[in-house]
């Protein structure tokens, strides 16, 4: 299982309210709080229909992540998507200045305070509000929509591609892409030197045995890091993961958490 991972600072209880206050639609579903620091935080929430990881130990940087977030609304709700674009807004950058991707003046792409990058659609055949993972290919990556493809085909044993479609410059508009349970929106931009693929966003696999950790592992692992922390070779960062590990961690005394720490670095 696939699941939308965020790496940000600060208390995730705070980060939390700050969503609750935007989406008036957040559930959390699983809470750890570990080790001798109090930063140290697990939570596993809900937010307009989609599951995160919220995690401690990220910063918001200068280079934006390229995986973010699409907030899809009905169009006789847009008033509604609006208002929500301003709230997201509070503390955050505008990015409405991004080559290839203004979809619309008033609704423009934006990262909030916590680093996590947002756009937004109004869509007629959108029945109720969703977000939508999605990945911006900027840089190296303009053009490389089959070796993206080809790579993950070979990695997973259940991937789908829909159709791509392309703007009239011959950027690549939109593909959606469902990678076992998790399904990525792609596009493309020309701006560069501005997206970056890193632990602020990114993604998690919830591995029930050693062997299907050590498969996902060397088969996605282009640069290793600790704590079964990836980067393949497409850029995406992954977290390779055994979800219990959170569940020790919680009821380790010193000694045993000292232990674990060991092999729990984040990058």
């Amino acid at each position: 299982m696939i699941v939308s991972q965020v790496l940000t600072s600060g208390n995730l209880d705070e980060t939390i309210a700050f969503y609750q206050h935007v989406f008036d639609d957040v559930e959390v579903l699983e809470a750890h709080d570990f080790g001798s620091s109090s930063d140290n935080q697990f939570r596993h929430v809900k937010m307009l229909q989609h599951e995160f990881y919220l995690m401690n130990g990220g910063e918001v940087t200068s280079k934006i992540p390229a995986l973010f977030y699409m907030i899809v609304f009905p169009e006789d709700r847009r008033e509604a998507l609006e208002a929500m674009h301003g709230k997201l807004r509070e503390g955050g950058r505008d990015l409405s200045h991004v080559k290839d991707m203004g979809f619309s003046e008033d609704l423009f792409m934006l990262q909030d305070k916590f680093g996590l990058v947002w756009h937004f659609w109004s869509d007629a055949h959108c029945e109720t509000p969703v977000i939508l993972p999605s990945m911006v290919m900027s840089d190296d990556l303009v053009g490389k929509l089959e070796d993206l493809k080809s790579f993950y085909e070979n990695v997973f044993e259940h991937v789908e591609f829909g159709a791509p479609s392309y703007l009239e410059n011959g950027i690549l508009d939109h593909v959606s892409i469902k990678l076992l349970n998790h399904e990525l929106q792609v596009c493309e931009t020309r701006e560069k030197g501005l997206f970056s693929l890193n632990t602020i966003s990114s993604l998690n696999i919830g591995c029930k045995t050693q062997d299907e950790i050590d498969r996902y592992a060397e088969a996605l692992g282009d640069q290793l890091y600790p704590g079964g922390w990836l980067k393949d070779k497409m850029g995406v960062v992954w977290c390779v993961d055994w979800p219990e590990m959170l569940t020790l961690l919680t009821v380790a005394n010193k000694r045993q958490e000292e232990a674990m720490s060991r092999f729990i670095v984040w990058v």
